[in-house]
């Protein structure tokens, strides 16, 4: 899959363009192009060159847009210290997207992990509406503990199996959570998918996963990618910034034998 380093030479005139032609984000391509038209026209981060020249290839199309795709993208390669960064703006519009096909999907339960991950499934959350029963669908959160610590009263601990076993940890699921028989993960980035893998042999078919930004690895035939990604294009760094701070690993995580 190809890098996502590819930027918009003037975004003001493509967003000019397409308003000027009264073509709206979803006549681009749907519902799952806004975040990326977003990020187009307003700079917010790099996108891969499929997307830019999906854009470009509609723009051109339905608003008679007359340069040429290398007149209107440009390549400018990751330099070794760029770390990108996914502005607020991007994360809302992920939201928006997860909410809708959470509509769709209608999980009886949903089940989140502390942190970034809970802010993200709250900024999701933020974005349903009552009419569909958003409000009755119960939250939870899985604890990430050390491999040693005593699973208690009430969870159900799950080893993750990491190629690196020093990077093993315990997921800690409530027991309330598992006689739901249509469960959703909801997590704000998905890298390495160590905790994703662990969960889906777990849980089996009856779980699905979303989150806002996925790792393209995860998108490669032999990967497992989530049923619903907010962002479509997927990041190629484990470097990357969300708005509350940079992205991190589960496994990376310093957890205390407590």
């Amino acid at each position: 899959m190809p890098e996502g380093d590819w930027w918009a030479i003037d975004p003001n005139e493509l967003a000019r363009t397409r308003a000027q032609a009264q073509l709206m984000v979803s006549q681009l391509d749907g519902r799952a192009f806004i975040s990326s038209v977003r990020r187009i026209e307003k700079a917010l981060s790099p996108v891969t060159e499929r997307v830019a020249r999906k854009y470009w290839s509609a723009l051109s199309r339905q608003a008679s847009y007359q340069k040429t795709f290398e007149q209107s993208f440009v390549r400018r390669p990751r330099q070794e210290n760029d770390t990108p960064e996914y502005k607020a703006e991007a994360i809302d519009d992920a939201a928006k997207r997860v909410a809708e096909h959470i509509g769709q999907l209608k999980p009886n339960a949903v089940l989140t992990f502390p942190g970034a991950s809970s802010a993200f499934c709250g900024w999701v959350f933020a974005q349903m509406k009552p009419e569909k029963g958003a409000f009755c669908t119960p939250i939870y959160t899985a604890l990430l503990v050390n491999k040693g610590v005593e699973t208690p009263e009430g969870f159900k601990g799950i080893l993750t199996e990491p190629k690196n076993p020093t990077k093993q940890i315990k997921i800690l699921l409530p027991h309330a959570l598992l006689s739901s028989s249509k469960i959703l993960i909801l997590d704000d980035t998905l890298i390495t998918g160590m905790v994703l893998e662990a969960l889906r042999k777990e849980l089996g078919d009856r779980v699905s996963f979303a989150c806002c930004v996925a790792h393209e690895r995860h998108f490669h035939p032999d990967g497992i990618p989530p049923e619903i990604c907010g962002i479509e294009d997927p990041i190629d760094t484990n470097r990357f910034r969300m708005p509350w701070g940079d992205a991190i690993c589960f496994e990376d995580l310093s957890l205390p034998l407590c």
